[in-house]
């Protein structure tokens, strides 16, 4: 066992084995957003560093709005050793909508980062939450679980649930203006929404199933600059994930573990820097959709090398 992995499983277990590290740009981001610079995880520390801090620093009771930082950091860090503990945060003893939210952002990053054993804990809980939401925010954030979780097209209980919820404003909507625009929220956005979440788990299921190397990675850089592909509020975020688990281990079932000596990295940056070569022959992208594409490939390459 290498000693990277008996780190992991240090953590995992919920051991920590130096104090929590002081990193003044995650107390920042996380407990003091604003609204320049909240969106923008800071780069450039240490992974095993960025688990030791979430894990020790988040408790259950903290806000929404830090429970959504920290899905960002977890996200970009790959954080797989806060799960155990995260799991714990998860209690099935929602009150309101900001606990309602909270739960489902928490359930996000535990499906994000977490093997398949924490992936089968979020199902389950998922379950769960279908039966507490009601409001545009709480199934605009189910939703985003529903896809993080891949769940595709096993949207019975959660298209169940929404119309229901579409039936009950519906029985309102003549009354005012305000309860129309609600029911419409429902009926247009919310349920498209689902709609575009269930077809992007089969583009996910297509990619992770191709067992070419260097065909999947030509797939999921497509993924992240969107050519070829639509449903970049899904894909983008999901392939930025892929492509730096893909330096981690040769197929998808060996990428559970975030691996810090990126033993493969050689393999994604050439990746990279061929699609850079071949951006011209993409005939269909603008001008500007083509410098887009220029800036995120050399952001790629740099974060790598």
């Amino acid at each position: 066992m290498s000693e990277e992995n008996k780190s992991n499983e240090d953590l995992r277990g919920g051991e920590t084995p130096s104090e929590t590290p002081s990193i003044p740009e995650l107390d920042r981001f996380i407990f003091k957003p604003d609204q320049f610079t909240g969106g923008i995880v800071p780069r450039k520390l240490s992974p095993p560093d960025v688990a030791r801090y979430l894990n020790d620093r988040i408790e259950a009771n903290e806000k929404l709005r830090t429970f959504i930082q920290v899905e960002m950091v977890a996200n970009f860090y790959d954080s797989n050793e806060i799960t155990k503990k995260y799991r714990g945060f998860l209690k099935k003893a929602e009150s309101d909508e900001e606990a309602i939210r909270r739960s489902i952002v928490i359930a996000r990053i535990i499906a994000s980062v977490g093997n398949e054993e924490d992936k089968a804990f979020v199902r389950d809980y998922y379950k769960h939450l279908v039966g507490k939401v009601s409001s545009q925010d709480e199934f605009s954030d189910l939703i985003l679980l529903h896809d993080v979780l891949k769940l595709g097209g096993d949207s019975g209980a959660i298209r169940s649930r929404l119309k229901t919820r579409i039936e009950e404003l519906e029985a309102k909507k003549d009354s005012d203006y305000e309860s129309r625009l609600v029911y419409l929220k429902f009926a247009e956005s919310i349920s498209n929404q689902l709609t575009r979440a269930e077809k992007v788990g089969v583009i996910k299921d297509e990619i992770l199933a191709n067992p070419d190397r260097k065909e999947r990675l030509d797939l999921e850089i497509k993924a992240y600059l969107g050519i070829e592909y639509g449903y970049l509020e899904f894909l983008q975020t999901w392939s930025a994930r892929r492509i730096r688990q893909e330096t981690w281990a040769k197929q998808p079932a060996e990428q559970e573990f975030r691996n810090d000596e990126r033993p493969l990295q050689n393999d994604v940056v050439n990746a990279l820097r061929d699609f850079l070569g071949r951006l011209e022959s993409f005939s269909s992208l603008r001008e500007e959709e083509r410098g887009s594409a220029t800036l995120r490939l050399l952001r790629a390459i740099k974060y790598f090398e």
